[in-house]
């Protein structure tokens, strides 16, 4: 059996529609957190992210569909494969003020950010939660965060200044795959 995991929220919700052919539970949004597709031997889980090496290291996982944002960021060395389930931008946003007044950016991806150097003379202020709060009350001059449709934006009277990475999806891969179980989920998911 293979064991894939997907990454709960976004992730999951796109892989969810694209792939409602392979299980009558992907038809409807589900708190479900495993899915059993016998017919082809998949098992599929919701995970977080950030638990991934623990999958890994404790050989509960083959495979993971996860945001080239969070393996960049973590610094993550497992082998991988980009795959076109969906694209992103991780982009520089204002307020629309271009005036600097605290000189701090943030973010939720320090690392990847700090690899720029496009922005010395700015703090870089790693922030968990929504980081848009951050830049409206005036924390920070700018943030740097995910940008799919720009609504969440558009609702907060941000301006998108400047795309500094194109954020895709990758399938990693434990390093104890075999070669028939690769060949096989790329089939699954039509990976060429």
């Amino acid at each position: 059996m293979i064991r894939l995991g997907v990454k709960s929220g976004r992730i999951f919700e796109i892989f969810r529609k694209r792939f409602t052919y392979l299980s009558e539970d992907f038809k409807n949004v589900s708190r479900k957190m495993i899915f059993y597709i016998g017919s082809i031997s998949l098992m599929i889980l919701k995970i977080n992210d950030s638990d991934l090496d623990f999958y890994f290291n404790s050989q509960s996982l083959d495979f993971a569909i996860i945001g080239s944002d969070f393996y960049f960021e973590k610094n993550l060395k497992f082998k991988y494969i980009k795959i076109d389930m969906f694209t992103c931008r991780l982009s520089l946003i204002s307020s629309g003020l271009f005036n600097c007044k605290t000189n701090y950016i943030c973010t939720k991806y320090k690392n990847i950010v700090s690899s720029f150097g496009c922005f010395n003379g700015f703090t870089i202020q790693k922030v968990f939660g929504s980081i848009e709060t951050c830049l409206k009350i005036g924390l920070c001059d700018y943030i740097i965060d995910i940008v799919d449709t720009g609504k969440t934006l558009e609702a907060n009277n941000l301006k998108e200044v400047y795309i500094l990475k194109y954020i895709y999806s990758l399938l990693v891969m434990n390093s104890n795959v075999s070669l028939c179980k690769l060949y096989n989920i790329k089939t699954i998911l039509h990976i060429l």
